[in-house]
């Protein structure tokens, strides 16, 4: 959401104060850095959504003012297009502790028993044969003067998929040549991200090290802001380039790949990234354990989230039990007539699952391999043999 549609200025004092004791409170409950500046940034958009509903002052908000404000988000109503219910809970979230640190009881009575609805999304990923085309395509890239950031971008992320604001932060002392591995701490939740290099990415960030650190932080980021900054209209106080550069390059590839190599990939969003890393581990059989050290996700969060994605071995033997058909085999050398096949599970240990079938019929036979014939059996023999 553009940071200009909702301006500080505009807030009535009540919700000024009320917006800087939030940001307090959330300092003084040790919140992230990202956390902190989402109240920042969200206690704004907020504040001003309910000014225009007509609501000066935080204690104002009656519980049909904060559905009708629900309502709104979703439907667009505001500042801002359709909101996501995952975005709209973030906002709940924020308006939670502006009342906690507004000490808004009442408010906080039924603003805290909102829950958002349950949507559940699919895992989308690509598949490995698009990986590969676009790894292919980064090292080729390589040789490009221009293109070098975005291949060492897609390469990083194919291998260990960061969150976009740990990727596009990244610092040189995160790669660790000496023990072949990427090593940092996620914004997000200050979780250890650690994944090892392969040798061709080793040799593809060295060469891109050469070329990267004559440029004003190349030395300190992977991606200073300064590999971009080609106008005036670039700010000059950025360190590293912004998510949306990033996101920029990651279509550049995709776009790439599709014309040369004439496979069509998948537009996906950048988060996918990390979908498409945990489906390839869960596909060869690693634990949940294994994908939390490179996400940076507890090992709850990685089940709660991408158990859907493994494939289930065991629902696909039960299938195959359920529906396999038995071998038939000639009533030859048998009590029974030629022309009846009899069908043997093979996969049994117990001689007793021999049947014999007939017209969709069957009977269970003792371990000999012989039975009496029914009335209907000698009928049926008698016409077959006469």
């Amino acid at each position: 959401m553009p940071k200009q549609l909702y301006m500080l200025d505009e807030l009535t004092p009540e919700w000024k104060n009320l917006r800087e004791k939030t940001i307090r409170y959330c300092k003084s409950k040790n919140h992230s850095k990202n956390s902190i500046s989402n109240a920042e940034r969200i206690s704004i958009s907020i504040a001003t959504n309910m000014q225009s509903m007509g609501i000066m002052q935080p204690k104002g908000i009656s519980i049909d003012d904060f559905n009708n404000w629900i309502e709104g988000c979703r439907e667009g109503k505001f500042r801002s297009k359709e909101l996501s219910e995952d975005t709209i809970a973030k906002r709940v979230e924020t308006i939670r502790n502006m009342c906690r640190a507004g000490s808004l009881k009442e408010q906080l009575e039924f603003i805290g028993n909102w829950k958002s609805k349950r949507v559940v999304k699919e895992k989308e990923f690509w598949a490995i044969e698009e990986m590969n085309s676009m790894d292919e395509m980064a090292h080729v890239w390589m040789l490009s003067e221009n293109n070098k950031p975005k291949a060492i971008a897609h390469l990083i992320l194919s291998l260990m998929a960061p969150r976009i604001s740990d990727m596009i932060s990244m610092r040189w002392d995160s790669i660790r040549f000496r023990e072949g591995i990427i090593k940092f701490q996620a914004k997000k939740n200050s979780k250890i991200c650690q994944q090892y290099l392969t040798n061709d990415i080793v040799k593809a960030i060295r060469i891109y090290w050469d070329w990267v650190s004559d440029f004003p932080g190349g030395d300190i980021y992977l991606f200073p802001a300064s590999i971009v900054r080609n106008s005036g209209k670039k700010r000059s106080d950025a360190e590293h380039i912004s998510d949306k550069t990033l996101r920029k390059w990651i279509k550049d590839l995709r776009k790439e790949v599709t014309a040369k190599y004439k496979i069509q990939i998948q537009d996906l969003r950048f988060h996918c990234y990390r979908h498409t890393l945990a489906a390839r581990y869960l596909e060869k059989g690693c634990t949940y354990e294994n994908i939390s050290l490179i996400l940076g996700d507890d090992v709850a969060t990685i089940e709660k989230y991408y158990a859907d994605l493994r494939p289930n071995k065991a629902q696909r033997m039960a299938f195959e039990r359920a529906f396999s058909k038995p071998t038939s085999e000639d009533a030859t050398e048998t009590a029974q007539p030629k022309w009846m096949k009899r069908k043997v599970n093979r996969n049994s240990a117990s001689s007793f699952n021999t049947t014999y079938s007939l017209g969709g019929l069957s009977e269970m036979v003792d371990a000999g391999g012989f039975e009496p014939p029914a009335t209907w059996l000698q009928t049926r023999c008698s016409s077959k043999l006469s």
